[in-house]
């Protein structure tokens, strides 16, 4: 299903929709044309209608877009999915803590004592801590797993 849509007529006497994508059912939902009176149903009650993403299981309709694009029931999951913010969690607070650390001896002591050689020691630095940010989830895991 392209859109979101309204059921207005159905051609079979079966029409199955599968909603998996939105609301994790593990079967299809028999959808009805009509209008649903409950103004607070959930998309799982709104049996009249066809949501973006979903996949019609059997029979054949036509139906009245309603919405597309950011207006779809799916676009509202990935709008609450990624506006939410992660708290940091306390070993994440530390690993950063440790990081800060590091650099700061490494700006503070390492540097003033090696002089020229310092750009020598530019680039491997600069690709341990862009490394860091990759592997700091395993090393997170590993240290909580241990």
């Amino acid at each position: 299903v392209p859109a979101n849509s309204r059921v207005v007529s159905i051609s079979l006497a079966s029409f199955t929709v599968d909603q998996a994508l939105l609301t994790g059912e593990s079967y299809s939902v028999s959808n009805l044309t009509g209008v649903v009176q409950d103004e607070k149903a959930v998309k799982q009650d709104m049996v009249n209608m066809l949501f973006s993403g979903t996949t019609v299981v059997t029979g054949k309709a036509q139906a009245l877009v309603v919405a597309t694009g950011t207006q779809t029931a799916i676009s509202d999951i990935h709008t609450s999915i990624t506006s939410q913010t992660s708290e940091k969690t306390p070993l994440k607070q530390k690993v950063r803590r440790l990081r800060r650390a590091a650099r700061h001896g490494y700006r503070r002591h390492l540097c003033p004592r090696l002089g020229r050689q310092l750009p020598k020691l530019e680039r491997p630095v600069a690709r341990q801590s862009s490394s860091e940010r990759q592997s700091a989830p395993t090393f997170e895991t590993s240290s909580l797993l241990a």
